[in-house]
């Protein structure tokens, strides 16, 4: 869950169109190298899916997938070198029809996968997957700590392998003090699938960039989020705004 501002929920409630931005890092995520805007980019679509396969189901860790179409040049053409697993973090804002604009969202953290650059009109189109994919490495048994431990102490040694925080929210769930014995021979992934199996709720990583638990039967934010105003009330259901 993010914070908005009020400017994002009054021009959330009116007629507005979105910006988005591109902002490029270097694989460690510490040096900034670039942000490509609306001028640059031709095409931003993240997918994301609550189950991994088709049917509902509990202790999935499904990683979130990035695909981008940009000129990699700078305003003055000049060409733009992307480094080889870069990090990626889109940025959405909304932008009102007066052109008032809200703060800048940030929308996942994903990192560079494969990358196809297009000789004839000079689009590169990359293809990039959150930190969730690191969960298939095998969980690292090598620490000082002593076996059993919390289930959540075992959600924040994962997190802590694939170089994310864990979200807040996470902790308020993983909340009984299961006990996990030593998981040798056990990836992340299968270990995140037993404690998400046991607590009902599947893995992800958040907007902003941090392992997540989630229940699938919750209800979405946007599905929830009511517009109140002087024009009446308004809900938005996947970024449609429906009149009440």
């Amino acid at each position: 869950m993010q914070n908005t501002s009020d400017a994002y929920k009054r021009i959330l409630a009116e007629s507005h169109t979105k910006e988005v931005k591109l902002d490029v890092y270097d694989s460690s995520g510490e040096n900034f190298v670039y942000s490509f805007g609306m001028d640059r980019l031709t095409s931003v679509r993240i997918s994301r899916s609550m189950f991994s396969e088709s049917e509902f189901s509990v202790g999935s860790c499904v990683s979130g997938k990035l695909n981008v179409s940009v000129y990699p040049t700078d305003e003055n053409e000049r060409n733009v070198v992307i480094p080889k697993m870069a990090m990626l973090v889109p940025r959405v804002r909304l932008v009102s029809e007066s052109g008032e604009t809200s703060e800048w969202i940030q929308k996942g953290v994903f990192y560079i996968d494969t990358r196809n650059a297009d000789s004839l009109t000079g689009i590169l189109s990359v293809e990039a997957y959150d930190a969730m994919m690191k969960t298939e490495d095998d969980y690292d048994t090598s620490s000082s700590a002593i076996y059993p431990i919390s289930d959540i102490s075992a959600v924040r040694y994962i997190a802590n392998q694939i170089g994310v925080d864990v979200d807040d929210r996470t902790v308020d769930v993983v909340s009984n003090g299961y006990t996990i014995p030593i998981p040798i021979g056990y990836s992340c992934r299968e270990v995140l699938s037993g404690i998400g199996v046991a607590y009902g709720v599947n893995f992800c990583i958040s907007d902003q960039g941090k392992l997540l638990a989630i229940s699938p039967t919750s209800v979405p934010k946007p599905t929830r989020f009511l517009i109140e105003n002087t024009n009446g009330f308004a809900i938005t259901f996947g970024g449609v705004r429906i009149l009440v």
